[in-house]
């Protein structure tokens, strides 16, 4: 008998080496491939149908395809070592990439587009809304003017303005003198709030800075603010705004016009006047803006030791105080 007969039958002549075992690597590659295809084809599909991101979708699909197992093996029988996994591996993530900015730009342009709309709509709305007020208030003008009368002058300024809402962008003289009457009393009546001051026109328009606060020894809190100078930025000095003492009902405003020095102290300009005008209206509106001007006009060349010693000049319900101290002229509101 032959040495060949005796040898295992994987090592005669003629019979092929079994292949070695290559463990789990290829299966789990493989199983991997077909997750990651599904996975984008249908995140893919999904943000087509739902959110029309068609050419992005479309793109990302592509992407998918190209990682099916079936796909680069047939590639790879055609192509062999001119397409290798790591030239592959790129090109498919480059695909997924393009997608996913194109379905983003999409997105935005989607966006974009429901936000016109969107706004179109309540243009259309309000229109038709102001339209429909104005043939209202065009057929009954007396009646709706009488109540709102009668309303303010039972007390309830609330009610008042809440009868008049709807005619609100109107612009008629009867109903603004109604609805201004209203608001002021509104405005007296209602205490004023830091909050309301700092949500108002008057801290928008003037630029007014965050508030920094502080307990006071006699109870409340004092926030204190700062605005630029009203006469423009060629001022370097700044202006100082204060609130107290109790955040949801103040009762004392305050403004300190900064001069440049004892010999250079502030002076009350034709800005610095819109600006305590605007101020009245945004805190005590009940107080007559033309009488506070003309104290400050009357107080503003006379020098105290501090404010706390000028003296309070009754205004309706309530006081004023101005004049100068060192470089600073001071305004205070009391109700």
């Amino acid at each position: 008998m032959t040495d060949s007969a005796h040898a295992p039958l994987s090592a005669r002549p003629g019979r092929p080496r079994p292949p070695a075992n290559q463990g789990w690597g290829p299966v789990l590659r493989k199983g991997g491939a077909w997750l990651c295809s599904v996975w984008l084809i249908v995140a893919a599909v999904g943000k087509m149908v739902m959110e029309r991101q068609y050419v992005g979708g479309a793109i990302v699909v592509i992407a998918g395809v190209l990682c099916l197992p079936p796909l680069y093996g047939a590639l790879k029988a055609r192509l062999g070592e001119r397409l290798p996994l790591k030239v592959y591996f790129p090109i498919v993530l480059a695909v997924m990439v393009l997608g996913t900015q194109v379905a983003d730009r999409e997105d935005q342009a989607n966006r974009g587009a429901a936000q016109k709309l969107e706004q179109e709509q309540r243009m259309q709305a309000a229109a038709a809304a102001r339209e429909a007020a104005e043939r209202e208030f065009a057929a009954n003008k007396a009646e709706i003017v009488a109540n709102a009368r009668r309303t303010l002058e039972s007390g309830d300024a609330a009610g008042a303005l809440a009868s008049i809402a709807k005619f609100a962008a109107l612009k008629d003289p009867d109903l603004a003198r109604v609805r201004d009457a209203a608001k002021l009393e509104v405005a007296m009546t209602s205490p004023l709030t830091v909050k309301d001051f700092e949500g108002s026109e008057f801290f928008a328009k003037h630029r007014v800075g965050n508030a920094k606060n502080w307990s006071l020894k006699t109870g409340g809190s004092d926030f204190s603010y700062s605005a630029p100078d009203p006469d423009g930025p060629a001022f370097l000095s700044s202006t100082g705004i204060e609130l107290y003492s109790d955040p949801a009902a103040v009762t004392h405003v305050s403004i300190e016009f900064h001069g440049n020095s004892i010999n250079a102290p502030a002076t009350f300009t034709a800005a610095k006047e819109a600006f305590v005008r605007d101020f009245v209206a945004a805190t005590f509106p009940e107080m007559k803006a033309d009488q506070i001007v003309q104290i400050v006009n009357e107080q503003q060349s006379i020098d105290y030791d501090s404010g706390s010693v000028m003296p309070r000049v009754p205004l309706g319900k309530g006081h004023v105080a101005a004049g100068r101290s060192g470089e600073g002229l001071y305004i205070l509101l009391e109700r």
